[in-house]
């Protein structure tokens, strides 16, 4: 299977900082035909971002759901879709920084947790 994984705020939708609210989901251009582009072309699409706000308490993680359900369906407008979204809640600043955490990138956690759920070689 074909897949593409692509981070969110600046690469698929506008990041005004700290993007959870509903109003503020916003493609950048090109961005849903790219998708749908993909789609017909047999790739699976998925995203993988950072969402270090939720563990700094800008937003939980329901609001966070809420925001991508939202992604997906505006892009369900254009025909075209995420397979999945998968995110690191965790923050890289004091005082909750986790030195374990895999998940956050650059790290490959949440590449890797994608792969291993879609049955994905790398």
């Amino acid at each position: 299977m074909k897949a593409v994984i692509f981070d969110r705020d600046d690469t698929l939708t506008v990041d005004v900082g700290w993007t959870h609210k509903l109003e503020n989901c916003k493609f950048i251009n090109g961005a849903p035909k790219a998708v749908k582009l993909l789609i017909s072309s047999g790739y699976l699409v998925f995203v993988a971002t950072n969402l270090g706000g939720i563990a700094k308490g800008y937003f939980t993680e329901n609001q966070m759901n809420i925001f991508h359900w939202k992604l997906k369906y505006a892009l369900s407008k254009y025909h075209a879709w995420i397979d999945d979204i998968a995110y690191c809640p965790h923050s890289p600043y004091p005082p909750n920084h986790d030195d374990l955490c895999s998940c956050r990138k650059p790290n490959p956690g949440r590449l890797r947790y994608l792969s291993m759920k879609w049955n994905i070689k790398p």
